[in-house]
């Protein structure tokens, strides 16, 4: 069972971001880019949520996907896009 530790902040680094990008993440149209968490609860989500704001300052929001009540995505928001790019990018 894949699980996302309370501590994920003291280990998440831009370097990591940009493995889990590659990993677990697309690009939705030019302006968004979803990290594909369906397979963690929603607490989970809202962590990985708050941690990539706080850390990364990176502006998000959490949506289900395709209307599932138990499958959750994070979409990093049009305005933080470029500094997304910026951090994961190098």
């Amino acid at each position: 069972v894949k699980m996302v530790p309370f501590y994920i902040a003291d280990y998440l680094t831009p370097l990591g971001l940009a493995f889990w990008a590659m990993d677990d993440g697309n690009k939705k149209s030019n302006n968004n880019f979803i990290f594909n968490t369906n397979s963690y609860t929603f607490k989970e989500v809202e962590l990985l949520s708050s941690v990539l704001k706080e850390k990364f300052n990176l502006d998000c929001s959490i949506q289900r996907h395709n209307n599932n009540k138990e499958q959750f995505r994070i979409y990093i928001k049009s305005k933080s896009i470029v500094h997304f790019k910026n951090l994961v990018f190098p």
